[in-house]
């Protein structure tokens, strides 16, 4: 199993969302990310996922400036009927990188 990023993020069953995820803690050094990138929602398929990028210029993640190459850009979309209220979803990232590295990480995210 991937290892996820601590914090949960809150997503209504009412949102489709853009998320932009910071990468830099899987990368080494100036290595970035290649290639289109795997985007997953692990143990179930209540969301929908789709529109996955590698950034292509700077984005601003948490307050902090993230290069291009190191974030992770996707949609989710939490109004399907089968989305269930109160729950913890877990959403894998999978990527390679120009220094020859499959990465595997995760973030969750929890329904209203």
């Amino acid at each position: 199993m991937p290892e996820f990023a601590p914090q949960i993020h809150p997503i209504s069953r009412k949102e489709k969302r853009t998320l932009s995820v910071d990468c830099r803690g899987n990368l080494e050094g100036s290595s970035v990310i290649i290639g289109a990138p795997t985007i997953t929602e692990f143990g179930s398929a209540h969301l929908t996922i789709a529109d996955q990028q590698v950034s292509t210029s700077t984005l601003v993640i948490n307050g902090d400036s993230v290069a291009a190459g190191k974030a992770i850009i996707f949609s989710v979309d939490a109004r399907g009927g089968s989305v269930r209220r109160n729950h913890t979803y877990q959403i894998t990232l999978e990527f390679d990188t120009d220094v020859g590295e499959r990465v595997a990480g995760g973030v969750r995210l929890r329904t209203d």
